[in-house]
This record gives structure tokens, C-alpha cells and sequence, in this order.
């Protein structure tokens, strides 16, 4: 018989730090991240290594480079918001922060989230306009007794990445939501609307009472974390 030898590498989340959009279905407050997935084929690697390499063409403008990340869609990985974006981090060479770095900037909150947020923050990289592709998106007040208001913008509950942003300033993110990955969307511009005729603008971060506008994504944004 062979022998197989199986290395398991877990990280456990105090809270999960994201919206959860079934009310009849919440997520454990305590959630076992799975990180030991394959690094990216070689192919994968070069084209992000141009991506991280600012003396070479910003990969970020590729018109294909937001769908670098469809791969992840439909899948449950990462079991939360931010454990989805720390596998991706860890997958693809600490594109997004250096988990050391993290360590430093939890708060009271316990929220990883939010600890990714503080740490952009403390490096200038917060900023509320002219999102690119690659780019973290915060959400504020999107989960617990906090999801009925809206008024602490610096609590950090959610977090995804910007694949694309449309001309008519939809901006289209994925994100671990409810315990899948999935795209959603907001638009800043027209901050209280859900749709367009048939098009999504504006996505619920969750579920209030009558669909209340101030659920919408665009009332619940917190500010973008630009990759440099």
C-alpha cells in the first residue's frame, strides 16, 4: 500500500467580517479558512508577476485581466469574504498585503476585514474614486445588529475585488457572499437604484425590510483599497 502523506494548513477567523444575504441561512461566526490549494500554473504566475512589476506595462489595463479571477467563481473558497480575498493573496504571491503585516492591524472588531482596511488605510491607499481592476472594495455595517444602520462608516464588514468598471460607472466586483463566490455591482452614481430596465447597478449587501435603497451597495461602501 502506498503511503500518502497530507499537509493541512488552517486559519481560523474570529468573526467572519462579511454580509450574509439568506436570513434563514447564517454563516458560523467562527470559520475554518482553507488555504493549502495549489499555487497557480507557471503561465499564471508570469502573468501576475508583470502585474506586480511597475516598470512594465500595468497588466491591470488588459481588457481580460478581470476575468483572472472567474476562476473562482461558484466555488466556496476561503468560507467568507475575507478568507476568499487571503486565498487568492496567498495564491498568487501576496499580491494584496503580507499576512505579518496584517497581524498588526486587527482592532476590537476581531474582523480581518476591517484589518485589511486599517492597514491600506495606514499606507494612504484608501480612496472613494477612480477604481481599477485589481482593486479591493469595502463595505461598512453589512451584518449583526449593525445591518439595520448605516451611520459607522469605519465599520468594515466586507470586503471583494473590482473586475470591472463600466463607462457608465457600474463598478463589478466578486466576493465570497453567503458562502459563495459570486459578482456583484455598484454604482455611485446613481446611489438608490437597484436597476435599469433588466441591469443590475446597484447590488443588496443585505436584506432589509421593503429592499430599503439603504441596503444597496452604493449606501454601504466604505472605500476602495488601491493596489499600487
Amino acid at each position: 500500500m502506498l503511503k500518502r502523506s497530507i499537509v493541512l494548513a488552517t486559519l481560523i477567523v474570529l468573526f467572519t467580517g462579511c454580509a450574509t444575504l439568506n436570513q434563514n441561512k447564517k454563516l458560523p461566526i467562527n470559520e475554518a479558512i482553507k488555504t493549502d490549494a495549489p499555487l497557480q500554473k507557471k503561465e499564471e504566475q508570469t502573468y501576475l508577476e508583470a502585474y506586480l512589476d511597475k516598470d512594465k506595462q500595468d497588466t491591470r489595463e488588459h481588457k481580460n485581466f478581470g476575468s483572472f479571477f472567474n476562476k473562482y467563481l461558484n466555488t466556496k473558497i476561503g468560507g467568507d469574504c475575507s478568507g476568499f480575498i487571503s486565498v487568492v493573496n496567498k495564491k498568487h504571491e501576496n499580491m494584496y498585503f503580507d499576512e505579518k503585516s496584517i497581524s498588526k492591524h486587527y482592532d476590537k472588531s476581531g474582523r480581518k476585514s476591517k484589518a485589511i482596511f486599517n492597514l491600506y488605510s495606514s499606507k494612504k491607499q484608501i480612496s472613494f474614486t477612480e477604481p481599477r481592476v485589481g482593486d479591493l472594495i469595502f463595505f461598512a455595517n453589512t451584518l449583526g445588529r449593525a445591518a439595520g444602520k448605516n451611520k459607522d462608516k469605519s465599520n468594515i464588514t466586507h470586503i471583494g475585488i473590482v473586475t470591472e468598471v463600466a463607462k457608465d460607472g457600474t463598478v463589478k466586483f466578486i466576493h465570497n457572499y453567503s458562502g459563495k463566490i459570486t459578482h456583484s455591482y455598484m454604482n455611485l452614481r446613481q446611489k438608490n437604484t437597484y436597476k435599469i430596465g433588466e441591469k443590475e447597478i446597484n447590488s443588496y449587501m443585505l436584506r432589509c425590510k421593503s429592499n430599503k435603497t439603504s441596503c444597496l451597495a452604493s449606501n454601504r461602501f466604505a472605500g476602495y483599497g488601491i493596489v499600487r
